[in-house]
């Protein structure tokens, strides 16, 4: 966010730097209410510094959280099957 803030270009490589395997504990780390609070206070900081709007805050928000608040089981078969591209 910083680096958005002082205004620096941001760009994505698509070379694979490093192979990470997410477990069920990175996908239960990503759940709870205190998650959301993270999920609102880091959307807040962006839309402060303009990088979102209202609306992208709003949906950002209830998206997030949507997926926040599934069960466990069910947020780690979307970060699985739905999230990661295979190689």
């Amino acid at each position: 966010a910083r680096m958005i803030g002082n205004h620096r270009i941001l760009d994505s490589i698509q070379e694979i730097l490093v192979k990470v395997r997410a477990g069920k504990d990175m996908s239960s780390r990503r759940g709870r209410i205190k998650y959301i609070k993270y999920i609102f206070n880091f959307e807040k900081k962006l839309m402060r510094m303009k990088v979102i709007n209202f609306i992208e805050f709003i949906y950002l928000i209830i998206a997030k959280s949507t997926v926040a608040l599934l069960p466990n089981g069910i947020r780690y078969q979307i970060y699985q099957k739905r999230l990661r591209t295979k190689e």
